[in-house]
């Protein structure tokens, strides 16, 4: 079937309101990557510092050690983690064996992908190996990054200008060799090949709207990256005289928090449904805190306002309006002005997000500064409530589908198009709990006290799924448990880690009893 007709079922399936929950195809995938479809434009060697630290969580019991990366020096020499190593060992180290150094080599690289209306765009991502202290490689872990407003933050420009206490830092690490206290063989956790793509909107595409929690679209353009990402690992001959091959059992799996969560889960259904299994390896996922059902989010934001509560992070309803009306079918023809205020919108908050040079805080420390005069201000904290953020008429729609629906896991759908509905559909469209069953396993973590994202999210999953999903405990000592604290404690502690090590045991092709065997590899400490 030709794109253009593709185009104008999907056009007369929407005009008739025909398929609910329809979207845009994005799996005419080639059976194979073009070659030259993907370019490698850096390529490097990176030392990382990694601090160790052991906490008890007093609830629990749970003992955990938590890992931060420190920093990450570029450029350095092949080999000079474990000379570190038996340095330290050697000197009586100061820091009293706490510090462990990763060697990584890293590329970053261009490649083929589509946009939201078929037509081929060239995207951009990052990709992290072991150094050359080892004899094969691990797994591929498919690595979703956290929400980001700032084009420096993203995978590939990371090397410029990122934080070595972000998620991209601590995912990197997984690619990490060169300690003597690990080896491939003893460390599901270390020795990867990484790949993390940027998103659409940043790197070699920061003129682009991003395409925000639009999940199919974002799925087939990480997939892309991870096809092409795998095929220059094996094939690129910047990568030869470091190349090692991959173990006979290898596995793959996406791991991701927050945005990173959803994108993770919404890659771990396009890889079944295209059926990559076989050609990826694929095990599963490892997904924290991600909107997996963005309709009950808003349900949930919509009880918050019901009763007094403000939204806790307001860049989050501008990022959502301004991808789905970029780029989600349902909402391409309307304006981000027919969902949020004009009040909302005069403080420059689409504007600072257009730029890229803003990160969600600077955002935020904007808009605290922008209505510091305003009662929307107090004790230094900003409280913009959900019905200030949308207009009367996407609020009251919102509001009412949560006065309406009690319970947020039976929603009822609108029975016609218009302007709220759209916005209803696309909500729908890319929830990510509904249109499919799962056959690989799921971990999730989520914190019970997210109001960014909220557990309901992860209810929502499980109630669906069933024992396809694994819950992890997300609560450690005394670390902060909303989303941001426990995003911390989801990358720091052993959680993500003992999930990637289940992962990559388990067999390409599971059943529930395989599940299941997973989730008895754990305590009951470690599990919610």
């Amino acid at each position: 079937m030709s794109y253009r007709i593709r185009l104008f079922f999907l056009s007369l399936c929407l005009s008739l309101g025909i398929g609910a929950w329809a979207q845009t195809s994005y799996g005419n995938l080639p059976e194979k990557v073009d070659p030259n479809g993907a370019t490698i434009t850096k390529f490097g060697h990176a030392t990382m510092n990694v601090e160790m630290k052991i906490v008890n969580d007093p609830t629990t019991n749970r003992v955990d050690t938590l890992r931060s990366v420190k920093d990450v020096e570029w450029n350095t020499e092949p080999g000079t983690a474990k000379q570190r190593m038996a340095e330290r060992e050697r000197s009586d180290f100061y820091d009293e064996g706490n510090n462990w150094w990763y060697d990584i080599y890293w590329y970053t690289y261009t490649y083929t992908s589509i946009m939201t209306n078929g037509q081929p765009v060239l995207l951009s991502a990052m990709a992290c190996m072991p150094d050359e202290d080892c004899d094969y490689v691990n797994n591929v872990i498919i690595a979703c990054h956290i929400t980001l407003a700032k084009n420096g933050q993203c995978p590939s420009e990371y090397n410029n200008s990122g934080s070595a206490t972000s998620d991209v830092s601590l995912l990197m690490n997984l690619a990490g060799s060169g300690t003597a206290l690990h080896a491939p063989q003893s460390s599901q956790t270390n020795y990867n090949l990484v790949i993390l793509p940027d998103y659409e909107g940043f790197g070699i595409t920061r003129s682009h709207t991003q395409p925000y929690l639009c999940e199919e679209l974002t799925a087939r353009q990480v997939v892309d990256a991870v096809r092409y990402g795998i095929n220059l690992y094996n094939t690129s001959s910047v990568v030869s005289s470091i190349r090692h091959p991959f173990r006979s059992n290898w596995r793959s799996m996406t791991v991701g928090y927050s945005q990173g969560g959803g994108v993770a889960l919404a890659t771990h259904r396009f890889i079944e449904q295209n059926g990559l299994t076989d050609e990826l390896h694929f095990a599963g996922s490892v997904c924290g805190a991600g909107p997996y059902s963005p309709i009950a989010t808003l349900h949930f934001y919509a009880q918050q306002c019901s009763n007094g509560d403000p939204l806790q992070m307001p860049v989050l309803m501008a990022l959502i309006m301004d991808g789905f009306c970029a780029a989600d079918p349902y909402m391409r023809n309307h304006q981000v002005s027919d969902y949020l205020s004009q009040p909302f919108l005069a403080s420059g908050i689409l504007e600072w997000l257009g730029t890229k040079e803003m990160t969600t805080d600077d955002i935020n420390d904007a808009l605290l500064n922008y209505y510091a005069s305003t009662p929307y201000v107090s004790s230094g904290k900003l409280n913009l409530p959900l019905s200030y953020i949308l207009t009367p008429a996407a609020y009251n729609y919102i509001h009412n589908i949560y006065y309406n629906n009690p319970n947020y896991m039976t929603i009822t759908p609108p029975t016609q198009r218009g302007v709220m509905e759209d916005l209803h559909y696309a909500l729908e469209s890319n929830n990510l709990t509904q249109g499919w069953n799962p056959s690989h396993a799921i971990f999730m973590y989520h914190s019970y006290e997210d109001n960014v994202v909220p557990e309901i999210n992860r209810e929502c999953a499980a109630y669906i799924f069933g024992s396809w999903v694994i819950k992890l405990h997300a609560s450690i000592g005394d670390m902060q448990f909303d989303h941001i604290g426990s995003g911390i404690q989801f990358f720091m502690g052993t959680n993500e880690g003992r999930a990637i090590e289940a992962l990559a045991g388990a067999p390409i092709h599971q059943t529930i009893q395989d599940v299941l065997n997973l989730k008895n590899g754990f305590t009951s400490n470690e599990l919610d």
